[in-house]
């Protein structure tokens, strides 16, 4: 699920990316280009959105572990632009991203559906590499795990 959930969020952060490029999607607000009339865009801005969604592409296809590594890191960093954008206001973060209070307010939202995602409990076991040495692992309908040695077949213990 969290895989799934990667891969969306790099096509929409790659979406916006290429939008925020497109002068028929941006309209000029007092000089500043703005996304669907609401978001303050710039190249800085726009070259961020394409290589945040590239990376949650390639996380999203190297598999659960490294999306719900990418979630809790991009997670804090959004979190940390938003309070940026707080400190900031209207005027560029750094000097060189443009911000405004939605753009601030989206962070904020990001961050916590990230930061969500990527600490979500999760329902996966995992088994010591020990045992897939010395025995079977079987899983019955219960939901318990047990191991069977293979030293004889009544030898069987409950790992969970």
């Amino acid at each position: 699920m969290v895989k799934t959930r990667a891969i969306l969020f790099g096509l929409v952060f790659l979406l916006i990316g290429i939008l925020g490029f497109v002068p028929a999607v941006t309209t000029n607000v007092n000089g500043m280009p703005m996304l669907l009339g609401m978001f303050h865009v710039n190249t800085a801005h726009n070259i961020v959105h394409l290589a945040s969604g590239a990376v949650f592409l390639l996380c999203g296809m190297a598999g659960p572990g490294p999306s719900r590594t990418f979630f809790r890191i991009f997670g804090i960093v959004y979190a940390l632009v938003a309070v940026l954008g707080f400190y900031y206001g209207d005027q560029p973060l750094l000097g060189m991203v443009s911000s405004s209070t939605p753009n601030t307010w989206l962070h904020v939202v990001l961050a916590v559906v990230m930061l969500a995602i990527g600490f979500a409990k999760t329902n996966r076991v995992t088994v010591p590499q020990f045992i897939f040495s010395r025995g079977e692992v079987e899983s019955p309908r219960n939901g318990s795990i047990l191991l069977r040695d293979r030293t004889g077949p009544g030898n069987i213990r409950r790992a969970l």
